[in-house]
């Protein structure tokens, strides 16, 4: 009966330091599992800023494209009303100085 009690201790020894094994490998597990997620997630992060700056950039010079022609269409207009009052002014300034003068 000693033999067997010894047997049932010996057994239940074993099962609870494969337990114990089993705890610190799941735990392993879990650490490398933890450490890889981190990982990834930098390297989303990283690209996400990369892809960030990247829309930025064509964001900006999109915008600086429009204010190009923006302003390109600008100095036609300007240049053109500076032609057309270069042209009429003497005509404009006699007119009014009729116009005032007659009244």
């Amino acid at each position: 009966m000693d033999d067997l009690i010894q047997a049932l201790l010996q057994v239940d020894k074993q099962a609870r330091q494969r337990v114990s094994r089993a705890k610190k490998q799941r735990a392993g597990a879990l650490e490398a599992l933890e450490l890889e997620k981190k990982e990834i997630r930098a390297k989303n992060e990283e690209a996400f800023e990369a892809f960030v700056a990247q829309q930025t950039e064509r964001i900006h010079a999109a915008r600086d494209e429009q204010i190009r022609q923006i302003n390109t269409q600008f100095d036609k207009v300007d240049a053109a009303l500076d032609e057309t009052y270069r042209e009429h002014a003497d005509d404009w300034v006699s007119q009014i100085v009729s116009a005032v003068t007659k009244a």
